[in-house]
């Protein structure tokens, strides 16, 4: 790998989390390398040392270096790396020991000189044995996942009238395209073919588009609601659940990845997961920190940070049963029965694009976002 690329994959600890996920999502590879002043490797970063790191009290302006001691915290043993006269035959075996997809390759000194891809080497293995890689199909990124997906497309989107007056919000183009259609493709691309999409307001709009999604990839069922069930209620439209469901509003334009999202779920034995996302408040004024009558210190117009509701969830079988049948009922009174019945409710920190489109401001960010 060219210096001028590897760069794209070199972060210091000075940096903040917020730039780490930057570079993660611009190299398109899932990762960083953390390197000292003198380019030796410190470890390796994913989105999922992020998450975790979140929900360890870290938030996105936080500096890489307290990632990394999050990081050291729970893993006792250094980055996996290897030398660069180690045979492609050799790393192929050692990633896939490992289970990983990437090693860095450093000198003796630990200077980082290249980072190898357990694809590009199968790759270069295929060609060496005269073998012609097939040609991956256009739209199919992953094989097809054990779950179901869910798009909430029955709002009015009364917020962006004039725009939802002949049309529901999910219709609205973006860069000339359906937001609906961005949700779509994102299920696809992670193998989840499989298809419902709630439906109320302009019901025709959406399933003439994209009728039974054959054209798409993928099979859709519609659900409709004759009367508006709230967030969760058309889940009740379902007949049999026997797989998870990943589920997401939809108004919502992201960049996650729902096959992390799914393992998230599993790993941690949750009945729901929840996408968090953080959301600052800018405190305008300075703020007195007291005890009693006696100023202790003060806090000039401090940012407070939590996490916050982002739309997109994992519902177990399990977690579905909980949900009545033809009743209004929302996210929220779900979380709530199963917080109830003393149940797992994960939350899984979203670091990816994501923007809810509830007002016009965000419609003309999205526009401004992906346009072409």
């Amino acid at each position: 790998m060219k210096s001028e690329l590897l760069k794209k994959y070199l972060v210091s600890q000075s940096q903040s989390v917020r730039e780490l996920m930057q570079v993660i999502g611009e190299n398109a590879r899932g990762i960083a390398l953390a390197v000292d002043s003198d380019g030796v490797l410190i470890t390796t970063l994913t989105d999922g040392d992020v998450r975790r790191g979140l929900l360890n009290g870290l938030c996105l302006k936080s500096q890489i270096g307290e990632l990394v001691e999050d990081k050291e915290s729970r893993i006792a043993h250094p980055a996996l790396v290897v030398s660069p006269d180690v045979a492609d035959d050799e790393c192929l075996r050692i990633m896939e020991e490992a289970g990983v997809r990437q090693i860095p390759v450093v000198d003796e000194f630990g200077h980082v000189v290249d980072l190898v891809s357990k694809d590009l080497l199968l790759d270069k293995a295929a060609l060496r044995l005269n073998y012609v890689a097939e040609e991956p199909k256009a739209s199919s990124q992953y094989e097809d996942m054990e779950a179901s997906g869910v798009i909430m497309a029955g709002g009015f989107g009364t917020r962006l009238r004039p725009l939802t007056d002949h049309m529901p919000k999910p219709m609205l183009p973006i860069n000339d395209r359906p937001l609906l259609e961005y949700i779509v493709e994102r299920f696809e691309r992670a193998g989840i073919r499989k298809l419902y999409v709630s439906t109320h307001y302009k019901r025709e709009v959406i399933e003439n588009h994209f009728r039974d999604g054959s054209g798409h990839n993928v099979s859709i069922d519609y659900l409709h609601e004759d009367d508006p069930l709230g967030t969760a209620g058309a889940l009740g439209l379902i007949e049999k659940v026997n797989r998870p469901l990943v589920m997401t509003n939809g108004d919502i334009l992201t960049e996650i990845d729902f096959r992390s999202l799914l393992c998230f779920h599993h790993e941690h034995d949750a009945m729901l997961t929840v996408g968090v996302r953080q959301y600052d408040i800018k405190v305008p004024f300075g703020v007195m920190n007291t005890k009693g009558s006696d100023v202790i210190s003060i806090d000039e117009k401090p940012v407070l940070d939590f996490l916050v509701n982002a739309g997109v969830y994992v519902v177990s079988p399990a977690a579905y049963d909980l949900i009545p049948k033809n009743k209004h009922y929302n996210m929220t009174d779900l979380i709530e029965d199963i917080l109830a019945a003393e149940g797992s409710v994960a939350a899984f920190p979203i670091v990816e694009y994501w923007l809810d489109i509830g007002q016009m401001s965000d419609y003309q960010q999205a526009q401004n976002d992906h346009h072409e």
